[in-house]
C-alpha cells in the first residue's frame, strides 16, 4: 500500500515511514524541474534519517518500493478516478473507475487462465 506523504528535507524520518520522492530531480517535489528527468518513487525509510537524508543522498537509508508492471494500467485509471473525484465530477468518475477495474479484471484473467498460474480444480461425480 502506498501511503507516504511529499518528502521534507527538513523531517527527520523513523524506520516503517513511506515518502514520495523525485529523485531525477532531487528535490522531492511534485513538480518536475526544468532541465531534469522527473523521476518519482515511493521510498520506505530503513532506518532513523537526519534531517535532509534523502534516498539520492543516502541510499542505505532508503528502499525504493517497487510495483509490477502489470499494474501501470489499473493505476493510471484508477488515479484518474480519483481527480475526477476530487473535482466533483462523480459521475465521469464512476465511468473511469468501471475502466480501471475492467484492466484490472484483464490482468487477473491472463494470470488464471491463460498463464495457467493457478491449479485446475479437478471434479469427479458433478452430478
Amino acid at each position: 500500500m502506498l501511503t507516504g506523504d511529499l518528502y521534507s528535507p527538513s523531517v527527520t524520518y523513523y524506520a516503517g515511514v513511506q515518502v514520495y520522492f523525485d529523485s531525477g530531480s532531487g528535490t522531492g517535489s511534485y513538480t518536475p524541474v526544468l532541465g531534469k528527468p522527473h523521476a518519482g518513487n515511493f521510498y520506505t525509510c530503513l532506518s532513523t534519517t537526519a534531517a535532509g537524508q534523502n534516498p539520492n543522498t543516502n541510499p542505505t537509508l532508503w528502499s525504493k518500493i517497487d510495483i509490477p508492471y502489470i499494474f501501470a494500467s489499473f493505476m493510471a485509471w484508477a488515479g484518474a478516478a480519483n481527480w475526477f473525484v476530487s473535482e466533483g465530477q462523480v459521475q465521469e468518475a464512476v465511468t473511469i473507475e468501471n475502466k480501471a477495474r475492467e484492466v484490472l479484471d484483464m490482468e487477473y484473467d491472463k494470470f488464471l487462465r491463460q498463464q495457467s498460474q493457478f491449479g485446475r480444480i479437478n471434479m469427479t461425480n458433478t452430478y
